[in-house]
């Protein structure tokens, strides 16, 4: 019998650990910061670049950053300086700040085609997650979409799929295209409010109360029409299927497809309905081992 009960303690304490070592995993932040490296970064500003002020302030936001948060940078520009810079993951702040420094402008300011990488890239994140954590998405740019149409088609699927969306304009004679289009929206006119944009943008990232539909909506109002209307277009259709898919190809078997079915603002999001988790099936070997010694014992 003691035998028994050491077993079965030992089972209950393999599953409140194991579920906390689960449970840190799963509530993580996530954060992609798309980086206009265009040609016009080049640019002149307060006697240095716009790309020089922009990899400061980005640089000095990063050395306050939580250990536990998921960052990502994808930089927009020419062919040879698109891409990931820092593919979304574990924040290693020397990394970052590598990747960071190897931005260097040239070319034109493909928006739309890094707003679908990054959407993308935080949704199979969210997969991952089991739709638990928060989910944001920072442009930070010196000026309008070369693919403008695409930048508009893709703008509400993002918004459609609870990811928490904010920009940046830099150095920039009036507001950009976005600013009625996202969450958020800051202008930056010198390195020192670009770093203060920055970290406001990282200081929203968690949170503990989960989002609702009536709170995504709400979040809608203060967006122009098209977008709005656009966003709640594609919320009927959308799960957490890839960003310009067709949601008929990642049906109901797919399990991310049971996320995100109600967005929210960067709030945690939780699905109840995964399958039984590895560990759960260890303990329940070890109690099953536990009861038969305890009724060998007994027979004898």
């Amino acid at each position: 019998m003691k035998r028994f009960i050491f077993f079965a303690l030992f089972a209950i304490f393999t599953i409140v650990h194991v579920q906390a070592l689960d449970e840190q995993t799963l509530y993580r932040d996530n954060v992609v910061i798309a980086l206009d490296v265009s040609g016009s970064m080049d640019d002149d500003m307060h006697g240095s670049t716009r790309m020089r002020i922009a990899q400061d302030a980005l640089k000095t936001v990063a050395s306050q950053l939580s250990a536990t948060t998921q960052v990502g940078l994808y930089a927009f520009g020419g062919k040879n300086n698109s891409g990931w810079y820092y593919p979304l993951g574990p924040f290693d702040q020397r990394k970052l700040e590598r990747a960071i420094e190897r931005a260097r402008p040239g070319g034109a300011t493909p928006l739309g085609a890094a707003l679908k990488q990054c959407g993308n890239a935080l949704l199979e994140q969210r997969q991952q997650q089991l739709g638990y954590g928060t989910y944001r998405l920072l442009v930070v740019t010196d000026g309008e979409a070369s693919d403008a149409a695409l930048m508009e088609r893709i703008i509400p699927q993002i918004l459609a799929r609870g990811i928490t969306f904010d920009a940046i304009g830099l150095d920039m004679s009036g507001d950009h295209s976005l600013a009625t289009k996202v969450h958020n929206y800051r202008r930056a006119e010198d390195k020192k409010s670009l770093t203060q944009a920055i970290a406001a943008s990282f200081a929203e990232v968690g949170g503990d109360d989960q989002g609702t539909s009536d709170e995504w909506f709400a979040d809608l109002a203060g967006l122009e029409s098209g977008i709005a209307d656009a966003a709640i277009t594609a919320y009927a259709q959308s799960g957490n299927h890839p960003i310009s898919s067709n949601p008929q190809n990642h049906a109901a078997s797919s399990q991310g497809d049971q996320l995100g079915q109600t967005p929210s603002t960067g709030s945690s999001t939780k699905n109840d309905g995964f399958a039984l988790p590895w560990w759960a099936f260890i303990a329940i070997v070890i109690v099953i081992i536990a009861i038969k010694n305890v009724l060998g014992k007994i027979n004898k």
